[in-house]
């Protein structure tokens, strides 16, 4: 149950000391948790728990000044599923692990055979390893289902709070994953209000940052500009589709987020966030596997 944070030291002057600060959300109350030598570029936290995100800053002190690093989010995840477990791009609070080979996740006919509903969409051809939000998300490339209504979404489409018990489950080479809707905000046991958390014209950092937000960089979008994600991650796959995509974000007890169509995100010339109820029957199911641990 340990933590290790490293830094480059920009100071032109030798250091007196480094301060350690911790907190448990990015923007809440900073805890100084050590101080240390100013000539040392790494710290390790014994304190930290294992499966949970802390958000860290560095204090460079020279007599009575300090400076603050800027924000480093860092984890301890022993128990990661398949794929690689390096971080290739983003950071513990957002980032991908890349692609995974095929054969080390389910297939969608593994998927239909737990659930209720059956694939209408291609088998994927890649799934991209996630970390957002403290949860571990598998993505594919491929839809899984187009007729896609609150009336068919037993066990897959839950709300805010459920008991992750009644989640569809399927297993592969011994570990465990929950299919659900992906998340369209960083608020994932809490209901959303749209007109205050999600800006209609524009991916703002509550849906870029979420599990909707790494579905569009690996999988549906193509943002060449550079100006919708995050860690310059939008180059990773150059599809998109034009239909509403299902979220698991919730806006009351009884109506749900959809976000879309994803396409008009390449040139930024729309962006969409709707009521499942008030959807057709050609909303979209795109899958997320979440690891259960």
């Amino acid at each position: 149950m340990t933590v290790t944070i490293k830094w480059l030291n920009n100071n032109t002057a030798v250091l007196d000391a480094i301060k350690i600060y911790r907190s448990n959300t990015r923007n809440g109350p900073l805890t100084l948790i050590d101080t240390i030598a100013g000539n040392l570029l790494t710290y390790t936290d014994n304190t930290a728990d294992n499966y949970k995100i802390y958000f860290y800053r560095v204090g460079s002190v020279i007599g009575s000044d300090e400076s603050l690093s800027n924000i480093i989010p860092m984890a301890n995840y022993p128990f990661q599923g398949p794929g690689d477990n390096r971080i290739k791009r983003g950071d513990w609070e957002f980032g991908t692990f890349g692609e995974v080979i095929l054969d080390n996740l389910p297939t969608f006919g593994d998927i239909a055979a737990a659930g209720t509903i059956t694939a209408t969409g291609l088998n994927p051809t890649k799934w991209y390893k996630w970390v957002v939000n403290g949860k571990i998300i598998f993505i594919p490339d491929n839809f899984y289902y187009t007729n896609f209504t609150p009336g068919n979404t037993k066990g897959i489409l839950l709300s805010a709070n459920s008991d992750p018990t009644s989640m569809v489950r399927v297993e592969k080479n011994g570990f465990y994953y929950g299919v659900r809707c992906p998340y369209a905000s960083i608020k994932t046991t809490t209901g959303v209000n749209p007109d205050n958390d999600i800006t209609l014209d524009k991916l703002e950092p509550t849906i870029a940052k979420s599990e909707v937000g790494a579905l569009i960089a690996s999988s549906t979008i193509e943002d060449q500009t550079g100006i919708f994600l995050p860690n310059r991650m939008g180059d990773m796959s150059s599809g998109g589709i034009a239909q509403y995509l299902m979220t698991n974000t919730w806006y009351d007890s009884t109506r749900i987020l959809g976000v879309g169509p994803m396409n008009t995100l390449r040139n930024g010339s729309g962006f969409t966030v709707g009521f499942a109820l008030a959807m057709d029957s050609g909303s979209m199911f795109w899958p997320i596997l979440e690891l259960l641990i």
